[in-house]
């Protein structure tokens, strides 16, 4: 399936766009924005700082006015997914210990909020993980579903 992206407006492969989970299954009309757009348009609001500030205080904004209902998804989150709130916290603790040193983005090389994406949620897979920026990291996920 071939789709065009409104932002480039190159005509390219599905697999070459990203998914908006949201929105249902991977078909044309869910098909928005290619990767290589999204990445550079996420880039681009990024390094605007009065776009950033913005963003960042949108969301304390609404943690500050949601307190009760942000603590709540908080609770079921490690509710539903236990094994990776385990393994997120043990990487966390040796980053902070420098036992463990986080790394640029593997596919796009930045070092601009870098995440680890772990393949696996087994205690002896905690440390083994790829570094990937935000957009990078959701790109992963949506692919994989």
């Amino acid at each position: 399936m071939r789709a065009v992206c409104r932002l480039c407006g190159i005509e390219k492969n599905a697999s070459d766009f990203t998914k908006h989970i949201a929105a249902g299954p991977l078909a044309l009309w869910n098909l928005r924005r290619c990767k290589a757009c999204t990445h550079s348009d996420y880039l681009a609001r990024r390094n605007e700082p009065e776009l950033y500030a913005a963003m960042v205080q949108a969301s304390r904004n609404w943690k500050a006015n949601n307190r009760q209902r942000h603590a709540e998804l908080a609770r079921e989150y490690r509710a539903r997914h236990p094994e990776k709130v385990m393994a997120q916290n043990r990487l966390n603790y040796a980053i902070r210990k420098g036992r463990v040193i986080r790394q640029p983005c593997e596919v796009c090389g930045t070092e601009d909020r870098v995440h680890a994406h772990h393949k696996s949620y087994r205690p002896e897979d905690w440390y083994a993980v790829r570094w990937l920026c935000f957009v990078c990291h959701k790109i992963e996920h949506t692919e994989a579903q």
